[in-house]
């Protein structure tokens, strides 16, 4: 609860009482701004990782003039209340989610997008949510009706991944993918099948790469 209102998430108002568990799986109220705000920041930070520049500034994101004036100007955070380690692990598990049937394969062809996305249907099916970051980009893409109307079969996979990934088609995607930040990972020994530690029971030993200081 504490960290959604710091990473910038403005509809987080209530006590955490009233959101319980659920909230870890996204059981409360967000702006499609708020969002791409939050993954502007983690990409900022990830982006600027070795150059000691790695500050999270959601507010940096401006609203084009076509906005409200009231929308609301946070002032710039110094810090981060996210690293570059996580956020490096957490997107590349987005990186690898398959994508919609026509962008299977994406990765034979040159000129495609890596691409970390994430996907959102509301309760009810009153909305469809996406959105996708790279070190250039971050898009974020709302499908709906605009009296908030339920439509049966609405989901983000199937209403506005689609449209996610047409708009990245038509970016420029040569910056290519986020540099790994080995400073902020170490890597363990972990049995190949369970992903666990490595054991007396392991026949197969493997590796992975976590953030530093978040498993003993």
């Amino acid at each position: 609860h504490h960290l959604l209102r710091e990473i910038g998430l403005t509809t987080i108002t209530r006590h955490p009482d009233h959101y319980g568990l659920s909230l870890i799986l996204g059981g409360a109220e967000a702006t499609l701004w708020d969002l791409c705000g939050v993954y502007a920041g983690t990409s900022r930070t990830l982006a600027h990782y070795r150059t000691n520049q790695s500050q999270y500034q959601p507010a940096d994101f401006r609203p084009p003039t076509y906005l409200p004036d009231s929308f609301p100007d946070q002032p710039l955070q110094a810090s981060a209340p996210l690293t570059a380690g996580p956020i490096w692990s957490v997107y590349e598990a987005m990186l690898e989610v398959t994508r919609p049937v026509q962008d299977q394969g994406w990765q034979s062809f040159g000129s495609s997008h890596p691409i970390a996305w994430k996907t959102g249907t509301s309760f009810g099916f009153r909305d469809a949510w996406a959105i996708g970051t790279t070190p250039q980009y971050v898009v974020g893409v709302w499908v709906g009706n605009a009296d908030g109307e339920g439509r049966p079969g609405l989901t983000g996979v199937g209403s506005a991944v689609p449209i996610l990934f047409d708009l990245f088609r038509l970016l420029d995607g040569r910056a290519g993918w986020f540099a790994m930040p080995y400073d902020d990972l170490r890597q363990i020994a972990t049995c190949r099948k369970s992903v666990q530690r490595v054991n007396q029971w392991c026949p197969e030993i493997d590796s992975l790469w976590i953030p530093v200081g978040r498993i003993n």
